[in-house]
């Protein structure tokens, strides 16, 4: 239908990230949220900046989080003329080649590693390291300078005592190689006209973790399922809409499965 293809939205840039949080389950298991979120800019709000355009989903399957966020933007946006702008920690279910899925034709995508989790990574891998070459090594990224990370990695690695410190450093040489790419900037990839709201999805996991994993809370399969729901909609500002679709659940008669 052409006057539907009209409205869609059809943005310059289209921010997405995904990311996963763990959570407690009962028996001691731990239960992996999965999400999504995408926003088209940000705007200034008094002395602070607030994303427009943003969409958040959240599910315990990770297929059906993909799904969701799938659909939404099949449905609302027009990208074939749009810059997506896509971040994640590089995880298999956040891969480049999962949002190039999700994203479908796209005018460009851009795919970054984020650079929270890089310093993370490293940190894990080389403990032992003083501050100096730490600086240096961060330096390199930061420039991306394969040249130099090379030389900074080559000095590190003649410090390594061991061959678990040496192993260490194997690993990281191969982490770094596999997502070279995605290390670069926006500037070095000529896009510094666009501003840096990647990396915001790790700090919107306290939505949920706050909620969530406050005093120890323990959730069964329904129960966090259900406040997963609850915390989405209100962020996304539709869940009065969609409980309004639900009111004859709310004539039923106070049974004891129902208060429960």
């Amino acid at each position: 239908d052409p006057m539907k293809d009209k409205e869609l939205r059809k943005p310059e840039v289209l921010y997405i990230e995904g990311d996963g949080l763990m959570l407690h389950g009962q028996k001691g298991k731990q239960k992996e949220l999965y999400r999504f979120q995408n926003a088209e800019g940000v705007r200034k709000n008094g002395n602070r900046r607030e994303l427009v355009g943003t969409r958040y989903v959240a599910d315990f399957s990770h297929k059906k989080t993909k799904e969701s966020i799938l659909h939404y933007l099949g449905s609302h946006y027009d990208l074939t003329h749009t810059v997506v702008l896509s971040n994640s920690d590089g995880g298999a279910g956040y891969t480049s080649a999962v949002f190039e899925e999700i994203l479908g034709k796209v005018g460009r995508h851009e795919h970054f590693l984020d650079w929270y989790h890089v310093q993370r990574k490293c940190k894990e891998r080389l403990p032992w390291v003083n501050r100096e070459l730490r600086w240096k090594l961060q330096k390199a990224l930061k420039q991306h300078d394969r040249e130099v990370l090379t030389l900074v990695l080559d000095t590190i690695e003649s410090t390594a005592v061991g061959e678990q410190q040496e192993e260490q450093i194997r690993l990281l040489r191969g982490y770094m190689e596999r997502n070279w790419d995605y290390l670069a900037s926006l500037e070095q990839r000529g896009l510094r006209e666009y501003a840096k709201l990647l990396g915001t999805c790790e700090s919107n996991h306290r939505l949920y973790s706050y909620r969530m994993k406050k005093q120890g809370r323990r959730w069964s399969s329904d129960g966090g399922a259900a406040m997963v729901k609850i915390i989405t909609g209100l962020k996304n500002g539709d869940l009065r809409e969609a409980m309004a679709t639900k009111a004859e659940l709310f004539n039923l008669k106070p049974c004891r499965d129902f208060r429960g």
